[in-house]
């Protein structure tokens, strides 16, 4: 019998043994999709997630009707944080299932509602949506439990449109605190504000007699210093903390002897499934246009097309960008890589963000066209009330040295 609510230490451990095997399953689906999909345009769906457990007592079998405990928040936790770390491949996940049935989030009976601990790690977690994966290596003791062990940690983390960085970590330990020291590179904390998930029990749930019983907290258990944030994480807890700061990142800007508008470009024939290496091809046409548009007169349906020269940046900032195109394209800014949208597809549009100083950058965006549609649209995303919405660069934006 796997029992929802009446279950020791033993069975928790179980439970967060099975649920991290998660993490495995997707890395070695990744592995299988990179090799036939490099470029990602195929999204992994992860179906129907969640804990199993015996049904309620008196309740009909079929139904699949089952309390919500403190356990099922760190399942809950615990994957979200997976399939954060892989939102590169894993584009969309559904929990089994969301009332009355499984690890549901709203649990009914008649006109009353209680609302579970795993509705409140999803409410916690949504922070995450539409930001933007901040990168995390992670380095903590095992949880040890009758010869057998796990990570005691785990986290992700993302940084959203207005630049606040968001951080969840679950501590798996049932019995244990655990101290995690984050090292926040080229991000300088200002204020941080956190939320908590945890209970005295285990097997604490919300019952419709005691609804609130397990429901999100305040947390203030850290403390921070430049770019280090130490945390003193209860046992069985799920934080998630807002870390609003400055990204203290160089300015990475050069100085142009003699700016002009405008941005050169280079077109080259051929046939193509993915941007090629064009370092030793030869152009069949040069020249220059005033923004990221199509040149005139461009022969064929099969070509590529690369402009070369300087993004104008007004003032430091957080800057997303948005590149749509049929087929593929990749968005450069200083050498580095912003997005990648390469590969032979219909229109597909990709994100990126980075962090840039008053300034001139390099900036160098190639594209190739394989027949069929022909797209290319650089946008960045700018709020507008309480979205973002595309905005088109302006001519006074790209520029080339004389």
């Amino acid at each position: 019998m796997v029992r929802t609510t009446n279950f020791k230490e033993s069975e928790w451990f179980k439970v967060m043994q099975s649920t991290l095997k998660m993490e495995e399953i997707i890395e070695k689906h990744a592995a299988i999709m990179d090799t036939y999909d490099p470029y990602k345009k195929v999204g992994l769906v992860v179906d129907e997630w969640g804990t199993w457990f015996d049904v309620e007592p008196n309740t009909n079998p079929g139904f699949l009707y089952q309390q919500n405990s403190l356990r099922d928040a760190l399942v809950a936790g615990v994957n979200l944080n997976i399939f954060n770390n892989h939102s590169d491949r894993v584009k969309m996940t559904c929990i089994a299932q969301v009332v009355n049935v499984l690890q549901s989030m709203i649990l009914t009976k008649g006109e009353n509602m209680v609302l579970t601990p795993t509705y409140y790690v999803f409410d916690m977690f949504k922070v995450h949506q539409d930001a933007y994966l901040v990168p995390s290596e992670l380095s903590c003791e095992n949880y040890m439990y009758e010869g057998a062990s796990v990570p005691a940690l785990n986290m992700s983390s993302s940084i959203d449109n207005d630049g606040k960085m968001h951080i969840s970590i679950c501590n798996l330990h049932a019995t244990k605190n655990e101290k995690l020291v984050c090292n926040l590179k080229g991000f300088d904390p200002l204020g941080i504000t956190g939320k908590i998930i945890t209970a005295n029990k285990l097997n604490a749930y919300n019952s419709f007699d005691d609804p609130i019983q397990i429901s999100d907290k305040l947390f203030s258990d850290f403390s921070f210093k430049k770019n280090q944030l130490t945390i003193n994480i209860p046992p069985h807890s799920v934080i998630t903390l807002e870390v609003d700061g400055d990204l203290n990142v160089d300015n990475e800007s050069v100085k142009l002897k003699k700016p002009v508008k405008g941005i050169k470009y280079k077109l080259y024939d051929g046939d193509w499934e993915v941007i090629p290496d064009y370092k030793n091809l030869q152009p069949i046409k040069t020249g220059l246009v005033n923004n990221i548009v199509f040149p005139e007169d461009i022969p064929g349906s099969n070509f590529l097309l690369i402009y070369d020269g300087f993004i104008k940046i007004e003032k430091d900032g957080l800057y997303n960008f948005s590149l749509a195109s049929d087929d593929g394209a990749k968005l450069f800014i200083n050498n580095n890589m912003v997005i990648n949208n390469d590969g032979r597809h219909g229109t597909v549009e990709h994100e990126g963000i980075k962090y840039l100083g008053k300034g001139f950058y390099p900036f160098r965006l190639e594209y190739f066209q394989a027949g069929g549609g022909k797209v290319l649209e650089l946008n960045k995303l700018v709020k507008v009330n309480n979205s973002y919405e595309p905005v088109k660069f302006k001519d006074e934006d790209f520029w080339h040295e004389k």
